[in-house]
C-alpha cells in the first residue's frame, strides 16, 4: 500500500471502531437500561409526560442522549437520593437501580470506578469552633474569641464545608480584633516598663580606672550592686568597646553572683558603643552583685600598627532592670505554652527566633519555610525599635501568625506543576490536619505533627485513630458532629410552649442533650455497632430526665447508663435508641404540639438518607385551631390536609413514619391519648410495610433498611470529614467503606478508620498549574 495513505487508513479504521463502540453501548442501553427507565420512570417522564420538565425518551438518538450531562445530573441524583419514583410509585430493586447508576456513570460521565477520583478539595477557613479550639491549643487561653464572629453558613447540613465558609471584610476584621485579645490575656497586659537603674563608670567598683568610662586595660572584673525585691526576670547591660591587639576580639563575662551568664566577644572599636545584654531568672531576695570581667588582655608593643598594640575594655555603663509585677498564674502557663523555655544564656532576640519558629509551626501545622521565618523575625526587629517590654516586642509576630492565611485557612500542599487529572495522596502534614480537624475540631497534637515529619503517620493510622477516639478531645467530635447529623444544635433554638408543658426547662435541655451525646459518645469509645442507635435497649438518665419520663428519681445529678430492666415504669415509658430520646422528639416539634411530618422528614433526611422533596410554596400549613380541627387528633387533622394529590406523594413516608413517634408528646414525654381519642401509632409505608409505634419503627429500620441507614451515616461522616458535598464518583468509596464493616457488624469505631483510609481521605485531585 502506497505510504501517502496509510494516515487516511488509519482515520478511517478509528471511525468504524468508534462507530461499532457506539453501536454496541446503544445496544446494551436498548437492552438492559431502557426498559427499567420505561417500568419505574416514563409513567411521569415518558411516553408523552414530562413532568418537572423531564422527559426521558425526547432525545433524538443515544449520541444526544448521553451527551447532556447536567440533565443526567439531576437523574443520577435523585435515583441515588430515591427520591425518585415517588413513594406511591413502584421502585427499582437495589440491583435494579445499582444498574441505573452504574450506566450513568459509566457512559454519561464517563467514570472508570477501578480510578478514585477523590474529589475537588476546597481551601476551607477554619470555622468558629475549630478557630476557637486552635486558639485554646496554641495558647491555653479558653474563652472563645469566636463568639464575636459572624454565624458560619452551612452545605450539605455541615459547617465544615468549604464552599460555604467565605471570608468577608467584615470577618477579617474581627480576626484582627480577636488577635488582640488573645495575646492580651495570654501574655498578659504588660505594664509600663520598670525603669532600670544605670549605673556610671564611678559607680563601679574593682579594677580598672575611672574617666568618662571605666578602663580596664588588664585582665580584671568590676561590679555593682543590687536589691531583688521581687522574683521575676532580671536583665544586665553594658556598654562597652574594645581596642584590638593580637588575633582574638576583646572577651566580656556577665556574672550575677555565683550564676556567669554570658561571655560576649567586643567587635566594637572606638568612638563607638554598642549595648550588650543578658537575663537571669532571680528570686525575691538582700543585695546581689552584677560582675563584668575583662578576660583575655593582651600586649603587643612591636606591632607596627599602633592600634594594634594594646587589647583594652571600655565600658560607659552598666545597667540592671528588674521585672515588672509578677502575672498571674494563668498568664504564666500561657506565656510557657507560646513561648517554651527561653534558651539558656540566650538574649531577647534570639528567644523569640525560637520560639516563633515553635509557634507558627504549631499553628500552621506544617514545618515553617525559612522565608516565613525570617519574615516574622523582621516584625520582631521592627517591634523592638520601641523599646517596649518583650512581651510587648514579641506580640506584633505572633498576631501576624494569628492572622495569617496559613493559619486561619487549610490549604493542602501541591506537587509541582500538578494536573488537574492526576490523583495523588496527600502529604502526612495534610493527613495530620485532616485527622486532627475531623475527630478534634483543633489543630493535630505533638504527636501526629511529629509522626508526619517522619513520614510514620499512615504506617500508625489504626493506632492513632483508636487513641485520638480514646482521648478527651474527642467530645469535640460528639458535639459538632452530632450536633449537626442529629441536629442538636436545635436545642438552643427550641422553645416549646410554657403553658402545656410549664415543665420544661434550661436544666431539663441540657439534660435532653447530654443523654444524646453521651450515648453516641460510648457507642463510638466501645466500637458498638452503629445499628445500636436504633435498637439500644438503654440509654442514660439523670434524675433531671428521669421525672421527665416517669421514672422514679433515684439516678443522681450526673447521668448514667439505664438498661430497660431497669425501667420500673417501662409499659408507660419505653425508651431505648435515638428516636424515643427526649432531645431528637423536642426538635422535630413544633411549640405547641408534635409534628409527624417534622419527624418522618428529620428520619428520612437524617437516617434513612432518602430525603422528602419541599413542598410547593402554594400549599398552607396545617391550622390547628381551626373549627374543623376541635375534637380531631393530629392524624385525623394531617389525614386531610395530606390527602390533596399533590401533597400526597410525599406525605405517605413522611406521615407513615412520623405517626410511629405520636405517643411521644412535644417535649418527649409518654402518652397514650390525643384530643381525648387513643393514639393510633401504626404507620404503613407506599411499599406495604407497616409497624406500629417507635420500637417497631426502630426494628423496621434495623431489619429491612440497616444498610440504608449505615449508607447514609456513612455519607454524613464523608462530607463532615471531607468538607464537601458527595457525588456520584464518591460511590465506590462509600461501597467500599459498607463492605469492609459489614464484616464486624458496622461497628462505629471501624467504620471511622475506614473513612480516614478511604480515596477520598487520603488523596486528592491535582490543581490546574497557573496561568
Amino acid at each position: 500500500m502506497n505510504f501517502f495513505f496509510q494516515p487516511f487508513t488509519f482515520c478511517l479504521a478509528t471511525l468504524f471502531l468508534l462507530v461499532a463502540v457506539s453501536m454496541a453501548q446503544e445496544k446494551r442501553f436498548r437492552e438492559s437500561i431502557e426498559p427499567l427507565l420505561a417500568d419505574y420512570c416514563y409513567d411521569c417522564h415518558g411516553d408523552g409526560s414530562d413532568k418537572g420538565d423531564v422527559q426521558l425518551d425526547a432525545f433524538s438518538g443515544y449520541d444526544a442522549l448521553v451527551k447532556d450531562k447536567r440533565f443526567w445530573k439531576r437523574v443520577w441524583e435523585n435515583l441515588h437520593s430515591q427520591t425518585m419514583p415517588p413513594a406511591q410509585k413502584p421502585h427499582p430493586t437495589d440491583p435494579e437501580r445499582e444498574r441505573l447508576l452504574s450506566w450513568i456513570e459509566r457512559e454519561v460521565f464517563k467514570f472508570d470506578p477501578s480510578v478514585p477520583d477523590p474529589g475537588r478539595v476546597t481551601i476551607r477557613r477554619l470555622n468558629r469552633v475549630e478557630y476557637d479550639n486552635a486558639i485554646r491549643d496554641l495558647t491555653e487561653v479558653d474563652f472563645q474569641p469566636a463568639k464575636d464572629f459572624p454565624p458560619d453558613d452551612t452545605g450539605y447540613g455541615f459547617d465544615t464545608v468549604g464552599d460555604a465558609l467565605s471570608l468577608s471584610p467584615l470577618l477579617l476584621e474581627k480576626y484582627l480584633a480577636a488577635a488582640d485579645k488573645i495575646l492580651d490575656r495570654a501574655l498578659g497586659k504588660t505594664s509600663p516598663r520598670v525603669k532600670p537603674r544605670r549605673y556610671s563608670s564611678r559607680e563601679m567598683i574593682g579594677d580598672g580606672y575611672s574617666k568618662e568610662e571605666r578602663v580596664l586595660s588588664k585582665t580584671g572584673e568590676v561590679k555593682v550592686s543590687f536589691k531583688v525585691p521581687i522574683s521575676g526576670l532580671y536583665r544586665f547591660r553594658a556598654s562597652a568597646w574594645a581596642t584590638r591587639a593580637g588575633t582574638e576580639l576583646a572577651k566580656m563575662r556577665f556574672r550575677v553572683n555565683d550564676h556567669q551568664l554570658r561571655i560576649f566577644e567586643v567587635a566594637q572599636e572606638p568612638p563607638g558603643e554598642k549595648v550588650y545584654e543578658a537575663v537571669l531568672e532571680l528570686k525575691k531576695g538582700k543585695e546581689s552583685f552584677f560582675h563584668v570581667a575583662f578576660l583575655n588582655n593582651f600586649y603587643d608593643p612591636q606591632n607596627p600598627i599602633l592600634e594594634r598594640r594594646d587589647r583594652n575594655l571600655f565600658l560607659g555603663w552598666l545597667e540592671v532592670e528588674p521585672p515588672p509585677p509578677n502575672p498571674s498564674k494563668e498568664v504564666l502557663a500561657s506565656r510557657q505554652v507560646i513561648l517554651g523555655d527561653r534558651p539558656a544564656g540566650a538574649n531577647d532576640r534570639e528567644w523569640a527566633q525560637e520560639a516563633l519558629k515553635e509557634f507558627a509551626t504549631k499553628a500552621y501545622r506544617k514545618p515553617l519555610p525559612p522565608s516565613e521565618a525570617e519574615r516574622l523575625l523582621k516584625l520582631y526587629d521592627f517591634a523592638a525599635k520601641d523599646n517596649g517590654s518583650f512581651w510587648d516586642t514579641i506580640g506584633l509576630p505572633l498576631k501576624a501568625v494569628l492572622v495569617s492565611p496559613n493559619f486561619l485557612f487549610r490549604a493542602e500542599s501541591q506537587p509541582r506543576a500538578d494536573d488537574p487529572k492526576t490523583v495523588h495522596l496527600i502529604d502526612e502534614f495534610s493527613l495530620a490536619s485532616r485527622l486532627s480537624f475531623f475527630l478534634w475540631s483543633t489543630l493535630p497534637d505533638e504527636r501526629l505533627l511529629d509522626l508526619a515529619e517522619q513520614n510514620l503517620l499512615r504506617k500508625n493510622l489504626a493506632s492513632e485513630v483508636q487513641r485520638m477516639i480514646g482521648d478527651s478531645k474527642i467530645k469535640e467530635f460528639v458535639k459538632n458532629f452530632a450536633g449537626q447529623w442529629l441536629q442538636l444544635r436545635d436545642l438552643d433554638l427550641v422553645n416549646p410552649d410554657q403553658k402545656r408543658f410549664p415543665g420544661f426547662s434550661d436544666k431539663l435541655r441540657n439534660s435532653m442533650r447530654a443523654e444524646t451525646e453521651t450515648f453516641f459518645h460510648q457507642l463510638l469509645k466501645e466500637n458498638r455497632p452503629v445499628t445500636e442507635f436504633l435498637d439500644a435497649d438503654y440509654t442514660y438518665l439523670n434524675d433531671v430526665l428521669a421525672r421527665h419520663y416517669g421514672l422514679e428519681a433515684t439516678y443522681g445529678k450526673e447521668l448514667r447508663r439505664v438498661s430497660k430492666l431497669d425501667f420500673v415504669l417501662e409499659d408507660v415509658s419505653p425508651r431505648g435508641g435515638l428516636l424515643t430520646q427526649a432531645s431528637i422528639l423536642t426538635i422535630t416539634s413544633n411549640p405547641t404540639r408534635t409534628s409527624p411530618v417534622k419527624r418522618g422528614k428529620w428520619i428520612l433526611d437524617n437516617i434513612l438518607g432518602t430525603p422528602a422533596k419541599d413542598p410547593p410554596p402554594d400549599v398552607p400549613e396545617l391550622n390547628d385551631n381551626s373549627p374543623q380541627s376541635v375534637g380531631k387528633t393530629l392524624r385525623e387533622q394531617l389525614s386531610a390536609h395530606s390527602s390533596k394529590p399533590i401533597c400526597a406523594s410525599c406525605h405517605v413516608s413522611m406521615d407513615a413514619i412520623g405517626f410511629a413517634l405520636e405517643n411521644y408528646d412535644a417535649v418527649g414525654r409518654w402518652r397514650d391519648m390525643d384530643s381525648g381519642k387513643p393514639i393510633d401509632s401504626n404507620g404503613k409505608l407506599a411499599t406495604g410495610e407497616s409497624f406500629t409505634g417507635a420500637s417497631e419503627l426502630q426494628a423496621f429500620i434495623c431489619d429491612k433498611r440497616k444498610e440504608g441507614f449505615v449508607r447514609c451515616m456513612i455519607e454524613k461522616l464523608l462530607i463532615y470529614a471531607l468538607g464537601r458535598g458527595l457525588d456520584y464518583y464518591d460511590r465506590p468509596a462509600i461501597a467500599k467503606v459498607i463492605s469492609q464493616s459489614r464484616k464486624d457488624g458496622f461497628s462505629f469505631a471501624d467504620i471511622i478508620l475506614f473513612i480516614i483510609q478511604s480515596d477520598p481521605f487520603q488523596k486528592r485531585r491535582g490543581e490546574s498549574p497557573p496561568n
